[in-house]
């Protein structure tokens, strides 16, 4: 199969996800999907900036390929799992686009684009979502673009130096993302105004 009928074929399954869903994934998100569909990168070590500065193993970035186990398609609800069947509303926004080691997933907050990791067993609330029994929403990055910069090698991840480093970059580039997603919401506030005023 040729890489542009490969990239068809992409754009398709894409685009009936996206319909299933009712929504236009990101388009970083949707990079890294037509570019990658999913796989294990070398970097897979993250850490939770809004926990307590946890380390996480990525096992797998689900994709479109045709096993189920590892399917976005079959996979992406993540109500679906455990004991989070009575959480349906609370976890509506969110689309598992991976899973770790302990049995955690990635999600992809839809709307916002935002990226969170759901944990099992988790008891130390310092302000995130606590959902269900001991299951907590913590917040990765700002955006799939972020996440793929956050991402770690094992020696980064054992590294107290590279450590230390990493938290104040973090900061720094969360403070940058805050701002920047503020003014985008004020452009897209200001867009939506101007184009009501023209209809009416």
């Amino acid at each position: 199969m040729d890489h542009e009928q490969d990239m068809t074929d992409k754009l398709a399954e894409l685009s009936a996800f996206e319909a299933e869903i009712g929504t236009k994934l990101p388009e970083d998100y949707r990079r890294f999907v037509l570019d990658w569909d999913g796989g294990l990168p070398d970097k897979r070590f993250f850490y939770t900036t809004g926990g307590d500065g946890e380390i996480w193993e990525l096992k797998n970035f689900f994709h479109f390929g045709t096993s189920p186990n590892l399917s976005l398609a079959k996979r992406y609800d993540v109500s679906q799992y455990y004991d989070l069947h009575d959480y349906r509303d609370e976890l509506s926004n969110y689309l598992a686009i991976g899973d770790d080691s302990s049995g955690g997933f990635l999600l992809l907050d839809k709307f916002t684009g935002g990226i969170f990791f759901l944990a099992h067993d988790y008891y130390s609330p310092n302000g995130e979502n606590i959902i269900g029994e001991g299951c907590g929403i913590l917040h990765v990055a700002y955006n799939f673009y972020w996440l793929e910069k956050y991402l770690l090698t094992k020696a980064e991840s054992n590294d107290d130096v590279f450590d230390q480093s990493w938290h104040d970059k973090a900061e720094v580039l969360r403070i940058k993302n805050e701002k920047l997603q503020e003014e985008g919401r004020l452009r897209r506030l200001r867009r939506e105004a101007d184009q009501a005023k023209r209809e009416t």
